[in-house]
């Protein structure tokens, strides 16, 4: 048994490892890629109605840390920072490093939307 444990481990740890290596090229470097993910950043900050700052503390990150990348045209950031990210505002880590599929983590954009309609759901409910 321990032979198999230590074999679905190291598969795992494999699986992981391809996971992350795919996670980063999908953050290739470069202006142009650059520009890109500072768009789609920007998009969630308005549509998630928060600053660079409230942004950056919610991910786990220095207040001032999105800002200056978004400032600085030289500026990268890691494929880690951006799943943080993704991760704390439900958007999808395709979506926001690559642009890849919808920007809503699944069933985070029916919840917002679930949200605002309920003043309109309890008006035509009751019978």
């Amino acid at each position: 048994m321990g032979m198999t444990e230590q074999s679905v481990q190291r598969r795992q740890l494999s699986a992981d490892e391809d996971d992350m290596t795919k996670a980063h090229d999908m953050t290739m470097r470069g202006p142009a890629v650059t520009v890109e993910v500072k768009a789609r950043l920007l998009q969630v900050m308005k549509e998630r109605r928060v600053s660079g700052r409230q942004m950056g503390i919610r991910a786990g990150l220095c207040g001032s840390y999105l800002n200056t990348f978004l400032r600085r045209a030289d500026a990268d950031i890691g494929h880690r920072t951006l799943a943080r990210i993704a991760d704390a505002f439900d958007v999808s880590r395709a979506w926001l490093m690559a642009g890849v599929g919808p920007m809503d983590v699944d069933g985070a954009r029916s919840e917002r939307d679930a949200d605002e309609a309920k003043p309109t759901e309890a008006a035509g409910g009751a019978t």
